[in-house]
């Protein structure tokens, strides 16, 4: 994975947290959204692996 994709995703991943903190956007509970986190940070960590 290119240092691009994987910003890409980091930008995603604080965007739906910050959604998720101030607007509640997301119909999603907090450990569905922790889940997701996780999923995320484990792309990006075999993306730099």
């Amino acid at each position: 994975m290119n240092k691009e994709r994987i910003c890409q995703l980091q930008q995603l991943r604080e965007d739906m947290r910050l959604a998720y903190i101030h607007e509640e956007q997301f119909a999603l509970r907090e450990s569905d959204l922790l889940a997701i986190l996780d999923i995320l940070d484990n792309i990006k960590e075999l993306g730099t692996g």
